[in-house]
């Protein structure tokens, strides 16, 4: 028998277990200690091991169950300090597992195999070191044969040891987390066994190829046999075996192949998955055995498409950091899993990006099962672009002391995903934009890639595009989809990012805590408006979704033949809740059947932009439609119709006669239409329609109409048609003896007259000026909807920016459709207008009429329009654009007025001469 030192990758906890397979689970309660002195190996706990005599659950991290102190971890990516798991720890760690061996594994070859330990692991057994392993992602095995005991106890002793915490890539990305994190079993099998097993459908041939690795064949002289049988599978039948053969194992490697005559494809639509048992035998001796699914599927491009099985798809993808709250680690239960991914196919996606990271087998199982394809990146050109100005995070290079191990671990988890027909897409960095420093290992690792998996695509980063570099397509900008014959799948699109929602903390009972939320309160409570933080999330989710319709329908409208988009993200993470769903895969924002309309296979698209949603009675409507279609199969002849909406009542329709197109973006016609005349604004929707045959798809978008009067202010003091506008000069109003006490003054100079008046009993309306506001740079200089829009991904300064706003039921809104939260309605006012920060001027004691949600690590309180009163008078003050050629600029600058003239002004928050003083003095001009 040869020595076999270790294996890897090995199989662990498989989907199929073949009946003829021995398998021991050493799953389930171990012992446990921490060692934060690091002093186990020279006290030797691998021999005394008295102290290792806590419980912990293998698989898992020791940090998800409780093991370590309530001190902060760093999230690196968002340069915050909190406490992510249930404990906090960076160290060494001891597991010990107490087993005895089956009578009935006597006379076999033993392995003792580990699904994955991160960051590494040293391993004695009864005392005596049996190996090491260096490779997160990597599951690996030790033969044990002359290492056991029968009929007594065999100890076990694991350390885990931070030697590869680099080598995890964004494992780490929430926080420290450590443990064997899948789970550990003891295989037996003959003298001969099958380290390898690779199976890879052919579409076009229309076979099935085999690559069997059998070790030590040669003990048997020529007497192996490997029989084979294939059938279609599913979770509830047994189906009858399609293809089988009986193959003679003549030397290490055996290669042959299955024809199938008409085999199933698998599909995000149909994946269709055959299971594969082998049993290795000699004469009727059962030597070995293996089972697992795969499926026929092609991925390939062809001008501007990405093909799956020779079809157009729009491919449909979400980032994935493995952000598992339940364990804090992949997660390996795939009935978990199960429901996760369905719901990430209800709402459409068809791929996922693993950011620089690698799921566990278990999630891949599952990804065959719903129909997702996976992009797995294992950072061979460095996992965050190599270090350079702009990445400086804690990856290593692929420098010649790294690049072995790099190329290990990549090469060993092609191999350990080959049979999956979801792991199809192999991506070696992220944004490796600046230089590329290691083209020669770029396509070493492509060709290698291939020739594990040859029907796989391989890119060398996703965020980049360099012809010179191995690219069976781009994931890029989407603008660059004019300049290159290849397919362009947009890059990162695009964190729009929402409130730690405060309302599902009570969700967080595993491994993760919810500690977004908790800095969020944290931070609310500091600055005494913590009672609005869940009208806050559901606000923040409310524009989240705006944003996140508007954007997503116009990058797949304006470039025709994109490929596909990548959504950052589907899902939420801790701290940066960028998703459509929440991070444990439910509902947050918006449903499948809404999210489709945007998100789908086939999509209407309207080109309304942002600024474009707000109208005057009478006045002209004009809106181009286009049409993306790739659905399978495409429509051929569909009828496209449309309608127009006040509330409940339909004012116009008609339909619209268009050339369909097929997987690109086609122009479907213009809908043009006089708006009705309205006498108060109205909340109006378009929606069109889709239809051919059984196959129905809609879409439809909010727009606003105002009285085409324009309801000009007179106002004593100021022009009837003008609207002062902060930073664009200023008047100053003059009080004399024409003034009475039902004059409104709009003014953005407060000084000691207008004080007196005030105090008296007048009431003025304070345009805020630049000592009021917090305005803030646009984060990487995404400048559209500069105030209106939230910062992208929640990313430091935490200062800047902020994720919704509420509108409070308030007289000044009379009229003015709104739902709690600054809709597109209100997208002109806000854009180009910061907010005033209401703490250094006082005015915390209520809430104002329109508050900004501040960016949550810091909660400032913030607002467009706040109400207080002082001496007999009161003041408005505004920071909204309240540009007077606005329809709905006119209309609620009106309304304030009306309101501030009323006997129902009559605000809650009383102000004395101390903060009087800090308003005037922001209210001051210097030329």
């Amino acid at each position: 028998m040869s020595v076999v030192s270790k294996r890897a990758p090995v199989v662990v906890n498989p989907v199929i277990k073949n009946k003829y397979e021995n398998r021991l689970s050493l799953s389930g309660e171990w012992e446990f200690a921490l060692d934060p002195d690091d002093i186990g190996i020279c006290e030797k706990w691998f021999d005394n091991h008295k102290l290792i005599n806590e419980k912990i659950y293998v698989p898992g991290s020791w940090q998800g169950q409780g093991f370590g102190d309530d001190s902060n971890d760093l999230v690196w990516d968002f340069n915050l300090k909190a406490r992510t798991f249930r404990a906090t720890y960076k160290g060494a760690g001891w597991y010990k597992k107490d087993f005895v061996i089956p009578d009935g594994y006597k006379g076999k070859r033993l392995w003792l195999n580990f699904g994955g330990v991160h960051p590494s692991a040293i391993i004695w057994l009864n005392g005596k070191k049996i190996g090491e392993h260096n490779a997160p992602f990597v599951p690996f095995g030790f033969e044990i044969t002359d290492k056991v005991k029968f009929s007594e106890k065999n100890i076990l002793i694991v350390q885990v040891n931070e030697e590869a915490r680099l080598f995890g890539l964004a494992y780490s990305c929430q926080g420290y987390w450590s443990g064997l994190y899948r789970d550990v079993e003891i295989t037996a099998t003959g003298d001969a066994y099958i380290d390898e097993f690779k199976i890879i459908p052919d579409v076009d041939d229309k076979r099935m190829d085999f690559i069997v690795k059998v070790p030590d064949h040669i003990r048997f002289d020529n007497t192996l046999m490997l029989k084979v049988d294939v059938k279609e599978y599913d979770n509830d039948e047994n189906h009858p075996v399609v293809r089988s053969s009986s193959i003679k194992v003549g030397s290490e490697h055996t290669e042959f192949h299955l024809d199938f005559e008409s085999p199933l494809l698998w599909s995000p639509e149909f994946p269709n998955l055959y299971q594969v048992d082998a049993v290795l035998k000699n004469g009727d001796e059962v030597i070995d055995a293996f089972s697992d699914r795969t499926g026929f599927v092609k991925l390939s491009t062809k001008g501007k498409h990405f093909l799956i099985n020779d079809e157009p798809y729009y491919m449909r993808g979400t980032g994935e950091f493995i952000s598992c709250p339940e364990t804090g680690c992949p997660d390996t239960d795939r009935e978990r899993w199960r429901r996760k991914l369905r719901t990430l196919r209800d709402y459409g996606y068809n791929y996922v990006r693993c950011q620089s990271v690698i799921h566990a087998p278990e999630y891949y199982d599952i990804a065959d099962e719903v129909g997702l394809i996976i992009q797995s990146e294992m950072g061979m050109l460095g996992a965050w672009g190599s270090h350079n100005i702009w990445h400086v995070y804690q990856w290593p290079l692929p420098t010649p002391d790294n690049r072995s191990r790099l190329k290990w671990q990549w090469d060993k988890v092609v191999l350990r995903d080959v049979n999956h027909p979801s792991a199809t897409i192999y991506c070696m960095s992220n944004e490796y934009r600046i230089e590329i420093f290691h083209p020669n290992i770029a396509w070493k690792c492509y060709h290698d890639t291939k020739a594990i998996k040859p029907n796989c695509l391989v890119i060398w980063t996703d965020g980049a595009h360099n012809d010179s570099m191995p690219e069976d397509f781009i994931n890029d900008e989407a603008e660059i989809d004019k300049d290159t014959k290849k397919p362009v799948i947009q890059h990162e699109y695009r964190w729009w990012s929402s409130l730690p929602d405060v309302r599902i903390m009570h969700k967080y009972t595993g491994a993760i805590r919810p500690y977004g939320a908790e800095i969020a309160l944290e931070a609310a409570r500091r600055h005494g408006i913590a009672h609005i933080m869940e009208q806050a999330a559901e606000c923040s989710q409310s524009l989240q979704f705006v944003e996140a319709k508007g954007k997503m329908e116009r990058v797949r409208r304006d470039t025709p033949t994109l490929a596909g988009v990548c959504h950052f993200n589907a899902t939420d993470g801790n701290p940066s809740p960028q998703g459509i769903l929440d991070e444990f895969y439910e509902y947050k924002c918006t449903s499948a059947k809404t999210w489709l309309q945007t998100y789908g296979d086939t999509v209407i698209l309207a080109c309304l932009e942002f600024d474009q949603r707000v109208y005057s009675g009478n006045e002209k409507f004009s809106c181009q439609l286009r049409v993306s279609d790739f659905s399978h199969p495409s429509l051929k002849t569909p009828e496209l119709s449309w309608r127009l909406y006040t509330g409940d009542d339909l004012f116009k329709e008609g339909i619209i006669e268009y050339t369909h197109i097929p997987y690109v973006t086609c122009d479907a016609g213009v809908i043009e239409a006089t708006l009705p005349d309205v006498d108060k604004p109205s909340k109006a929707m378009l929606s069109a329609r889709l239809c051919e045959g059984e196959f129905e798809y809609s879409n439809q978008w909010d727009i606003w109409i105002y009285p085409s009067t324009k309801n000009q202010a007179k106002v004593y003091g100021v022009a009837e048609d003008t609207w002062i506008k902060s930073y664009d000069g200023f008047k100053t109003v003059k009080l004399d003896d024409k003034s009475t006490d039902e004059d409104v003054i709009i003014t953005e100079l407060m000084d000691e007259e207008l004080i007196g008046y005030i105090k008296a009993g007048g009431r003025v309306i304070l345009a805020a000026t630049e000592c009021f506001l917090r305005p803030h740079a646009p984060l990487f200089g995404y400048k559209e909807g500069h105030y209106y829009f939230t910062p992208p991904a929640n990313y430091p300064p935490y200062e800047d920016g902020h994720e919704g706003t509420i509108i409070k039921d308030h007289r000044i809104f009379k009229n003015i459709p709104h739902e709690g939260f600054a809709d597109l309605n209100f997208y002109r006012l806000i854009t180009g207008a910061p907010p005033i920060d209401l703490e250094p001027l006082g005015l915390t004691g209520k809430d104002p009429i329109i508050r900004v949600i501040h960016k949550y690590p810091s909660a400032r309180p913030i607002g467009y329009i706040m109400e207080f009163a002082y001496g007999k008078g009161g003041v408005i003050i505004c920071s909204l654009d309240l540009d007077y050629k606005w329809p709905e600029a006119r209309y609620l600058l009106n309304n304030i007025i009306e309101y501030a003239k009323s006997s129902d002004f009559k605000p809650e928050l009383v102000v004395d001469d101390d903060v009087m003083s800090l308003i005037s003095d922001s209210a001051m001009f210097c030329k």
